[in-house]
């Protein structure tokens, strides 16, 4: 929709046959729709990774137990949810908090599989 609209009124109005610009203003008001769907596929790319990603995280329960699957299992569920509602939201703010919250999810389950490995094998 912006994409048209800077096209129409814009471009075409304004710079198409006035300006020696005219090919940079029509190359972005071309390209919006490319970004907008790109970062809609991203998106999702996004949230199939982190089903990948939980699907993985929880392996290492077969062997270190309850001890590490209960608490990486609640870090899975918040960042299914943070990625689900990013793709629903499509905000840089839902996006952000997903990225800061990847941060500190690979450090935890990194820190719930060592917690779990001293007392299994301890």
């Amino acid at each position: 929709m912006v994409g048209s609209a800077y096209y129409v009124v814009v471009y075409t109005m304004t710079r198409k046959r006035r300006t020696t610009q005219n090919i940079v203003v029509g190359g972005a008001a071309g390209a919006v729709p490319v970004l907008v769907g790109s970062v809609i596929a991203t998106l999702r790319a996004i949230l199939a990774y982190a089903v990948v990603l939980v699907a993985v995280s929880l392996l290492p329960a077969f062997t270190l137990g309850a001890r590490y699957a209960v608490p990486v299992t609640a870090l899975d569920a918040y960042l299914l949810f943070l990625a689900a509602r990013a793709l629903q939201r499509r905000t840089v703010r839902s996006s952000a908090r997903l990225f800061h919250y990847s941060l500190l999810y690979l450090a935890a389950v990194c820190a719930c599989g060592a917690v779990a490995a001293l007392v299994v094998g301890g």
